[in-house]
């Protein structure tokens, strides 16, 4: 058969079940050079031999010839567009390549059909969480039928009911999850954020805790251990437990900014004002410009500590970074309103008093209350 077909018997070439024994035989012999050369052969031969382009593209996937196989791919499936191993199979490639808008696209072409796996549907989902496009999610993981997918579909609903912000859903199913899979951390991280959002500080710090025993070296876990140890008048006896995560994780991975700022103000509320300003000091001095908004929590923290100590002018310009990097912080307006009245600025206390008024905020009796204050107290 051989012979025949390499002396150009066409009728030969197009017999696809022909070509699925030769590339048998040859692969089986290891000799894949030579079931390459046949393919191309009988490409060339018969433009149509469906098995020929596939064995081909299998060949060269093999072979790690990544490029080349998606494109022998795509040729199979222009002669059988119902493919779904072969778009799942492009899919990948893509991914690989990172191209995932053409990896959506033959995932999507390969749940189309009647024949898609649920591999396929969950390699789906996962891209369009994402893009956050928690429609396609839910649709595909809703095909899910598979035992050994199971728990990941309903993972992936998890997320999908967090970023919906559906915080009692995405927290129920978090810890159902959680019963039979404890070391999830993308589980504990949602079930640990959906319980701070429920003003559920203590359940909050448990959870992440077990999170950050999954993944020691989480800065995102230690620093919201930390917020939470230092802003929750529940957990203030933890506060020797964040300067020991906070001080072991800027030791031992990485020394950046925020974590010394977390740091000085958790030495703050433990009136150790020696080491709080040592650390907040060395968070501002490694900021890189522009600063990020969300310190303005650390200026307004300092300018409090500054404040306290009746040192207006040096609490003056923190408290000025702070409303200026988050204007709609109440806390941080009324500390910059009070400093302003201590220091005089009338203008800039009104200014500041405006804008709790326009923002409804429950601060404006408490600077109001201050203001009367300081009035009696003049001579």
């Amino acid at each position: 058969m051989l012979g025949a077909l390499r002396s150009g018997n066409i009728e030969e070439a197009r017999d696809e079940e022909a070509t699925r024994m030769v590339v048998e035989a040859y692969s089986g012999s290891a000799d894949l050079a030579e079931a390459e050369n046949y393919c191309r052969w009988a490409i060339i031969a018969a433009p149509k031999n469906l098995t020929a382009h596939l064995s081909l593209g299998n060949l060269l996937y093999t072979g790690k010839r990544i490029r080349e196989a998606y494109a022998e791919y795509g040729e199979v499936v222009k002669l059988k567009p119902d493919s779904p191993e072969i778009h799942e199979r492009m899919g990948d490639i893509s991914m690989e390549q990172k191209d995932p808008s053409d990896a959506r696209a033959h995932y999507e072409a390969a749940v189309e059909s009647a024949k898609a796996t649920d591999t396929a549907r969950m390699k789906l989902a996962r891209l369009c969480l994402a893009s956050d496009d928690l429609k396609c999610v839910t649709q595909a993981i809703a095909r899910v039928t598979a035992p050994a997918l199971l728990v990941q579909a309903k993972t992936l609903r998890v997320q999908v009911e967090y970023k919906s912000e559906n915080w009692d859903q995405a927290g129920l199913l978090a810890n159902e999850l959680l019963a039979s899979d404890p070391q999830n951390s993308t589980l504990v991280r949602i079930a640990a954020d959906v319980a701070a959002r429920q003003n559920k500080p203590v359940e909050a710090a448990d959870l992440y805790e077990r999170a950050l025993q999954v993944e020691p070296t989480n800065k995102d876990f230690v620093y919201r251990l930390a917020g939470l140890y230092s802003n929750f008048e529940e957990l203030k006896d933890r506060l020797p437990r964040a300067v020991a995560l906070l001080t072991d994780f800027l030791q031992k991975v990485q020394q950046d900014a925020e974590g010394y700022l977390l740091l000085g103000n958790v030495y703050r509320k433990l009136n150790d004002l020696d080491n709080a300003k040592l650390n907040f000091k060395t968070g501002f001095d490694k900021i890189q410009p522009p600063i990020p908004p969300r310190l303005s929590w650390a200026y307004n923290a300092y300018g409090v500590l500054l404040y306290n100590e009746n040192k207006f002018d040096q609490a003056y310009p923190y408290e000025t970074q702070a409303v200026q990097l988050n204007p709609n912080d109440e806390a941080s307006q009324l500390n910059f309103a009070l400093l302003c009245l201590e220091l005089g600025k009338m203008d800039e206390l009104n200014s500041a008093r405006d804008k709790l008024v326009a923002m409804n905020s429950s601060q404006v009796a408490a600077l109001d209350a201050e203001i009367e204050r300081k009035k009696k107290r003049k001579p």
